[in-house]
């Protein structure tokens, strides 16, 4: 299937289901037999665990133990997902020297018929993060550059279809920040140093910082700038 009749066929899709057999016969031309789909914007081991696989073929007796196990505190994939931003196959983690509890994830994936695979992080606005891993029954699935590309072009558009389709809230919640943490962005964006802010609103200049580092965490960014366009973006703050 080529991917301009696959993203055709799947903007004709209404149905869960029928999106996520189309995306199979898709990647059934690469050698690839398997997929889960996550959100990887979360904080506890329960929201990682639930929200591993939102929409996913792998084997069943894998899921609950991967969960059981807690394996996505030490996932390789998992975690290489949340922090890059390009496509990476598994054999790139593989080669490296792992950590004996990491080299066990892999080795028992293959138990389970997952024995190579690509992994695709996804940033939708407001810096939401999902992930998707593709998986083969055999070593020889493609991850030549050609068919990574295309394979990311069609992770992306079967992402934000599945959101869409399944009506899942990718936006950051609006009562994420505290009030507090929204009128500290206010202020920066206004143009107003860290001391300044401390000195307007009657607090000391280590609360202040303690509330960008909050506010960092929360929007998964590393600087101001980047927390004041995230939070117009979401409209939590207008100036």
């Amino acid at each position: 299937m080529q991917l301009n009749d696959f993203i055709t066929d799947v903007n004709r899709l209404n149905s869960v289901d029928e999106l996520k057999q189309l995306y199979l016969e898709f990647l059934e031309d690469y050698g690839y037999t398997s997929f889960t789909l996550g959100k990887l914007t979360h904080q506890s081991i329960d929201e990682k665990n639930d929200n591993f696989d939102i929409m996913a073929n792998y084997p069943e007796e894998w899921l609950q133990r991967y969960k059981a196990q807690e394996y996505v505190l030490h996932d390789p994939v998992y975690q290489l997902a949340t922090t890059n931003f390009h496509p990476f196959s598994w054999k790139e983690i593989t080669d490296r020297r792992l950590k004996t509890e990491v080299r066990l994830i892999m080795d028992e994936a293959t138990d389970f018929g997952l024995h190579s695979g690509l992994g695709f992080p996804v940033i939708l606005p407001g810096r939401v993060r999902f992930g998707l891993a593709i998986s083969s029954a055999e070593p020889a699935a493609r991850i030549d550059n050609d068919a990574v590309s295309v394979l990311d072009y069609a992770t992306k558009h079967l992402t934000t279809t599945y959101l869409n389709i399944a009506g899942f809230n990718s936006s950051i919640p609006p009562n994420l920040l505290s009030v507090r943490e929204r009128e500290v962005l206010l202020r920066v964006a206004q143009g107003l140093t860290k001391q300044d802010i401390a000195e307007k609103i009657g607090v000391s200049y280590s609360s202040i910082k303690r509330y960008c580092e909050s506010i960092f965490r929360k929007l998964d960014v590393n600087n101001l700038p980047s927390a004041v366009a995230v939070a117009l973006r979401n409209d939590y703050i207008n100036y």
